[in-house]
């Protein structure tokens, strides 16, 4: 009967834990308004897409009009569409600072890139295009699109000895990405280029956490270095070569036209767009590490809630449940210190004063109840352990379900090793249980 009741109140401590759960994805919540806050000031996470060069054309298109005398006649329209083209070479040089900002108890990581970039453009080659189109080389255009201007601090470009100034555009009808081109300049030609063309430039662009790009030339290469030490490469693809160490990181993309997966000329819009770079990723990500303990709660607190019976049939002490209660409690007590020393010290150190605060208690509590301080050691040490092992756990997370299987086995092998001596009809007898 005992067991049973043990049983009952690890699941109802379940109902405390949900609300501290609930609690974790409040304050995450919460360092999400302010990160957002902080976009609004320094720019969102950054992807830059191009340089490319837009052309546009235009063609006739006999449409059906229905005059007011309710006669059906036919129409010439001229229709304006756009040819969007790849650079044949485009090589990114990226050299990348951080910063963390402070807001309140937050802090939010700012990425600072200063990039240089040389394209080459043509020999042209265009698709066949409708028939009575005309090429208005006269209005094409150079493209950059940047996610959030207000991150842009500097653009400087230039083709060959000319400066290109670039400025904001409204987004076209038609556009095809809803940032693609809010930066054109001019090119300044009468007629298609009969030689090929090389734009140079450097843009300074700060943003939040994020650095991304697209491969937009028929062969991409991006050589970015950094001083964050824990980059997560994203996207589409991956770099060729990387170099990490505790100083930042070095890293290569050398995309072919092949695997870019994108035409080299386009009307409208492609059917793909991949993009790849990094983001500033933590390791010590404090609410998601929070997050994971709190899925393995009820597991440790069941297992704290078994030594303390296992002890009790083991010595002469009869324990109430109410102090199974407060033992549960101080247990989930553990995760509501932790989510609140994560926001203002590192995880590590908010595992080890969470967890030491909680173990003393709980084998000062062991000593109290038993009498006997050898019990009060053997519970101080297993709650020790089995903290050590959560903190290990969530660390490894792509192996937390293999670790915790073993866990769990392991403790169901030792508990049922602990007790093969047991009498327990005799234990029943003893309590009075039928």
């Amino acid at each position: 009967m005992k067991l049973i009741i043990i049983g009952i109140i690890g699941l109802l401590l379940g109902i405390p834990l949900f609300f501290v759960g609930l609690l974790q994805s409040e304050r995450e919540g919460r360092y999400i308004q302010v990160r957002s806050q902080v976009a609004t000031q320094t720019g969102e996470a950054q992807t830059m897409l191009g340089p490319y060069l837009e052309v546009p054309y235009t063609y006739p298109r006999v449409e059906d009009f229905v005059t007011e005398n309710g006669q059906s006649v036919e129409r010439v329209q001229k229709v304006t569409k756009y040819l969007t083209i790849s650079a044949q070479k485009l090589s990114l040089i990226v050299k990348q600072s951080t910063s963390e900002l402070h807001k309140a108890i937050y802090q939010v990581s700012i990425q600072k890139s200063v990039i240089e970039f040389t394209a080459q453009f043509g020999p042209f080659e265009l698709p066949q295009l409708v028939e009575g189109a005309e090429v208005l080389w006269n209005r094409a255009q150079w493209i950059i699109g940047i996610t959030d201007l207000r991150g842009l601090t500097k653009l400087s470009v230039v083709n060959g000895d000319k400066s290109v100034d670039f400025v904001t555009r409204s987004k076209k009808t038609g556009s095809w990405h809803s940032y693609s081109d809010n930066l054109g300049a001019a090119t300044k030609w009468t007629n298609m280029p009969t030689e090929p063309v090389f734009l140079e430039g450097e843009l300074v662009v700060q943003g939040v956490e994020d650095m991304m790009f697209n491969a937009a030339g028929e062969t991409t290469k991006v050589t970015m270095s950094s001083d964050w030490p824990h980059p997560n490469f994203s996207g589409s693809h991956s770099p060729s070569e990387r170099e990490i160490s505790e100083d930042g990181f070095q890293a290569t993309w050398l995309i072919s036209e092949y695997a870019r997966m994108m035409p080299n000329v386009w009307t409208d819009s492609p059917d793909y767009v991949g993009f790849f770079g990094v983001s500033l990723s933590n390791p010590v990500d404090a609410y998601a590490q929070v997050g994971r303990s709190l899925k393995y709660a009820l597991l440790f607190v069941v297992i704290v809630l078994a030594a303390f019976w296992m002890l009790e049939t083991i010595s002469t002490t009869k324990v109430h449940p109410a102090q199974y209660i407060l033992v549960g409690l101080a247990q989930i007590v553990f995760y509501l210190l932790l989510l609140s020393l994560v926001e203002h010290i590192p995880v590590e150190l908010a595992y080890l004063f969470a967890g030491l605060a909680t173990t003393l208690l709980t084998g000062v509590y062991a000593l109290w109840t038993y009498q006997r301080p050898i019990f009060a050691w053997g519970v101080l040490l297993g709650t020790a352990i089995s903290y050590i092992f959560q903190y290990t756990l969530v660390q490894l997370e792509d192996y937390a379900l293999l670790l915790g299987s073993f866990l769990v086995f392991i403790l169901l092998a030792s508990l049922m090793y602990i007790s093969r001596k047991i009498q327990w009809y005799t234990i029943s007898k003893v309590s009075g249980e039928p």
